[in-house]
C-alpha cells in the first residue's frame, strides 16, 4: 500500500485517515477478533456455545497456543503511532513483528508511519481467549534430565547414532526455549508501552515476568557446542582396502574438530547443581565414536562367508 505524496494536504490528511481505519477495520481488528468468544457466544441457544468454541479450537489452534505473543503485538500496533514511543519501537523491529502477527511488512509500515492517534479506540480485552503456551524453559526438571544425560554419555566409551540423533532433537527443542527468553525482553518492554500508551491504560498480562536460570551464557554456548557437532565418518565402499584403512583411520586419530580454544570449558550452576563440560573430552567422545562406527562398517562389508576376514581365502597379507 502506498500513500499519495503530500501535495494536496487537506484531500491526503483525509485520504490517509480512511486509510488507517481501513487496515484497522479490515486487518488488525479481525485479527484481533480471532481470540475472541464474547461475540461468538452472544445470541445462541444453550448448548451451541461449546461447539463453537471446539471449533474455534480445531480452526485456530497454531493461533490459540500463539496467542500471548500475537495478542500483545497487535494491540501494540493497533495504539502505535507516527509519534509515539510503541510506534518508535515498532519501526525498529518491523520483521519481527511482521512475522509475529502474520500480516506485511509494508502494511505495518504504512500505518505506524502514518497514523497520528489511537486514542479514540476502545477495546474491549476482557472477553480476549488465550492459555499460556507451556514451554520446556518452564520445567527445570527436564534441563536437569537433559544436563545429566550428557554427563552420562561424557563416561561412555562411544554414543552410538540413535543416542546422538535423539540428542540432536532434544538440543533443538531446548535451543528454541532460549531463542523465546532472549524475546521475552522485548514482549516486557512492549507490554510496559501499551499500558502507558493506550487510553485505558491495557495491561494484560500476557508476559510472566521472571528470571531463568537458562540466561546463563554458558548454558546456551554449550547447546550450541553440541548443535554443530557431529559424528560423520568416510563411507566404506568395496574398493577401500587395508591401506586405505590404515590412512583413514590415521587422520580420524589425529582429528582435533576444534578451532582455536584448545578446551573450550562450559561451567554453570543449574537447579543446585555444578554442571562442568569439557569441549576437548566430548569431540574425543565423538571422534572414538566415528572410529566405531568405521572399523564396524568396514569389517561388515568385507566379512567373507569362508570364514575368512578382510580377503578371499587366496588373498596374501
Amino acid at each position: 500500500m502506498t500513500f499519495l505524496p503530500n501535495f494536496f494536504p487537506n484531500i491526503n490528511q483525509e485520504i490517509n485517515k480512511r486509510c488507517i481505519e481501513n487496515i484497522r477495520k479490515f486487518y488488525l481488528f479481525p485479527e484481533l477478533e480471532k481470540f475472541s468468544l464474547g461475540k461468538t457466544s452472544r445470541d445462541k441457544v444453550q448448548g451451541e456455545p461449546l461447539k463453537e468454541i471446539h471449533t474455534l479450537r480445531q480452526q485456530y489452534v497454531q493461533q490459540i497456543e500463539d496467542a500471548p505473543n500475537k495478542i500483545l503485538y497487535l494491540l501494540a500496533l493497533i495504539y502505535a503511532t507516527r509519534d509515539n514511543e510503541l510506534g518508535w519501537l515498532i519501526r525498529q523491529n518491523v520483521t519481527h513483528w511482521s512475522e509475529s502477527i502474520g500480516l506485511p511488512r509494508l502494511l505495518i509500515s504504512d500505518y505506524v508511519n502514518n497514523n497520528k492517534s489511537s486514542q479514540d479506540i476502545r477495546l474491549n480485552i476482557d472477553n480476549l481467549y488465550y492459555h499460556q503456551k507451556k514451554s520446556i524453559a518452564d520445567d527445570p526438571h527436564v534441563w536437569m534430565v537433559y544436563f545429566l544425560k550428557i554427563s552420562k554419555f561424557y563416561q561412555q566409551p562411544v554414543i552410538t547414532k540413535a543416542e546422538f540423533d535423539k540428542l540432536q532433537q532434544e538440543t533443538d527443542s531446548f535451543l528454541q526455549a532460549i531463542r523465546e527468553l532472549e524475546r521475552y525482553d522485548l514482549s516486557v518492554k512492549v507490554s510496559d508501552l501499551l499500558a502507558k500508551e493506550s487510553p485505558l491504560g491495557i495491561n494484560i498480562n500476557l508476559i510472566a515476568r521472571k528470571e531463568s536460570q537458562l540466561r546463563q551464557k554458558p548454558v546456551k554456548d554449550f547447546l550450541e557446542f553440541i548443535k554443530v557437532s557431529g559424528i560423520d565418518y568416510p563411507e566404506v565402499t568395496d574398493g577401500l582396502s587395508l591401506s586405505g584403512l590404515h590412512e583413514n583411520l590415521k587422520v580420524m586419530l589425529h582429528f582435533k574438530g576444534l578451532v582455536g580454544e584448545s578446551d573450550p570449558l562450559f561451567h554453570f550452576l543449574f537447579a543446585g547443581e555444578e554442571f562442568k563440560f569439557s569441549g576437548m573430552q566430548w569431540n574425543n567422545l565423538l571422534n572414538r565414536s566415528r572410529i566405531t562406527f568405521f572399523l564396524r562398517d568396514f569389517i561388515v562389508r568385507n566379512k567373507r562367508h569362508d570364514g575368512l576376514l578382510f580377503f578371499h581365502g587366496r588373498e596374501r597379507i
